[in-house]
């Protein structure tokens, strides 16, 4: 009989912004992308809101040991699309009744001590702007929420 454990950990999750709006560039230019919900997802994240924003895994990893992510294909397994980040490092994308649901899995823990931590990349937006203790709204140059990352 197989058993999963879960062991607590801290996680710190990191936001960098650009306001250059995602293109194909800003993606993988001339990979295959996948369509889930209302976004496409590519091999370094997903494209969101219309194409006005594009977000994804850059890093990760303990402070002063982070590895930064590998460009993946993205690959349908059920109803998720993932992207092997390198590592043993997975990050999935679900459509949800609420948009798209980003999650990353860890096959193996980090070497190192401290809190995990998962950069992540955001194009064509301007701020973050922090709406609560888990949730940050994506601007656009306007200033008008584009995307929310909620439930970290």
């Amino acid at each position: 009989m197989s058993r999963s454990h879960i062991l607590p950990f801290a996680v710190v999750v990191t936001l960098a912004c650009t306001s250059s709006p995602p293109t194909a560039s800003t993606l993988v230019p001339g990979a295959a992308s996948v369509r889930l919900g209302d976004g496409r997802v590519d091999g370094r994240g997903a494209t969101l809101s219309e194409g006005r924003v594009a977000l994804g895994l850059s890093a990760f990893g303990r402070h002063g040991a982070m590895h930064p992510a590998s460009v993946g294909a993205p690959a349908r397994v059920g109803e998720d699309v993932e992207i092997a980040r390198g590592s043993g490092v997975i990050e999935w994308w679900r459509s949800v009744a609420a948009g798209l649901e980003q999650g990353i899995t860890l096959r193996e823990r980090p070497a190192g001590a401290g809190a995990l931590v998962l950069a992540m990349r955001v194009a064509g937006a301007t701020r973050l702007e922090r709406v609560s203790d888990d949730e940050v709204a994506i601007l656009d140059e306007a200033g008008d929420p584009v995307a929310r990352y909620a439930h970290v």
